[in-house]
């Protein structure tokens, strides 16, 4: 893949008991936070930055509605 897109790609590997972060986390957000993606978010991040200075990331769906004209959607009692 890295040669047919002339891309540099890094292998990294995190353990499936990385429980300290945890800790890293509840001190970095300081308040109830339950999102399930906190802890992959931030090691990829942490990860990332060993390469690289600006990542890109975010499900297509969202940079879709972001970058995508404003949709009106017409609730009158005649369309419905």
């Amino acid at each position: 893949m890295a040669d047919r897109y002339r891309t540099n790609h890094h292998v990294e590997t995190v353990q499936s008991d990385d429980f300290d972060l945890i800790d890293t986390l509840a001190r970095l957000y300081d308040e109830p936070y339950a999102d399930s993606s906190a802890m992959p978010t931030y090691r990829v991040c942490q990860l990332a930055r060993k390469h690289v200075t600006v990542a890109l990331s975010g499900a297509p769906r969202c940079t879709f509605i972001r970058f995508s004209p404003p949709i009106s959607i017409d609730r009158s009692p005649r369309n419905r």
